[in-house]
């Protein structure tokens, strides 16, 4: 984040985020709806990078007054919107860090990653992955959704607004199932499921689609910075004539990863 951003362009960004977001979190409930047992009533739930909270009441819903939530973000602004719009909640707490800020909390039950992991550079990733694992209880599972392949418009897009040539621009380390399912048996994790599946995200129109882009590369890629000529290029480089074609989609791969720590 840059130092110089002001309080309320950081929650004006967080709040952007907010009201662009609700693709990721159709992907992340299902994480926690499929008869695992990683949320259960008393359970203590860990949110890692948890945005700006959108997952929460449906993991509180699960847990139940016994249980507690946490949600970390490194972002100030996300966990600003978080704990304003869900301050009336007893039972749970935002944390502005990382992984290793979480490391020392209760021990969890279960932990969810919703879009988040890919965000985290390779150099990294082992660490975090090894705080996750410690941070949990035995039989604790680990669940999260990790892009794999990002859209192949939004990525030209974002070579245009950044001047960069990277093969994956809207994220930092976008990897296939293999490479998590390895890196989770290095740590200590059983792995249940590493399954590459399709992330398609329905939206209203083109304007959607592009805010849904500025939005989930967390405001990098702006796509007003581009002209007509050089956006209209894009489009029809991948065979789009129109704006007016509904519904625009945002097509994907991820990972669904789901590990456990042993007994």
């Amino acid at each position: 984040m840059d130092i110089s951003q002001s309080h309320d362009d950081v929650v004006e960004h967080a709040d952007f985020y907010d009201r662009n977001s609700s693709p990721q979190y159709t992907f992340g409930k299902r994480l926690f709806e499929q008869g695992l047992k990683l949320t259960e009533a008393g359970h203590a739930i860990l949110d890692l990078g948890c945005g700006t909270g959108s997952l929460i009441p449906d993991l509180v819903k699960k847990v139940g007054p016994g249980g507690c939530v946490v949600g970390v973000d490194p972002d100030a602004g996300r966990i600003a919107v978080a704990r304003k719009s869900m301050s009336t909640y007893r039972n749970v707490r935002f944390i502005k860090g990382t992984s290793s800020d979480a490391f020392y909390l209760e021990p969890f039950d279960g932990v969810i990653s919703n879009f988040a992991m890919h965000w985290v550079p390779e150099s990294e990733i082992e660490s975090t992955f090894t705080d996750i694992y410690g941070m949990l209880k035995p039989g604790g599972h680990f669940a999260a959704n990790i892009t794999m392949q990002p859209d192949s418009i939004a990525n030209e897009i974002c070579r245009l607004t950044t001047g960069r040539e990277e093969a994956d621009l809207m994220c930092w380390n976008c990897q296939p199932p293999s490479y998590w399912q390895e890196l989770s048996q290095a740590v200590g994790f059983e792995v249940v499921r590493a399954s590459e599946e399709p992330m398609i995200n329905p939206l209203q129109d083109v304007e959607a689609f592009l805010e849904f882009v500025h939005a989930y590369s967390d405001g990098r890629n702006d796509w007003r910075a581009l002209t007509s000529d050089e956006l209209f290029g894009v489009l029809r480089k991948h065979g789009i004539q129109s704006l007016d074609r509904e519904p625009w989609e945002y097509h994907a791969l991820r990972v669904e990863l789901v590990v456990r720590k042993p007994e």
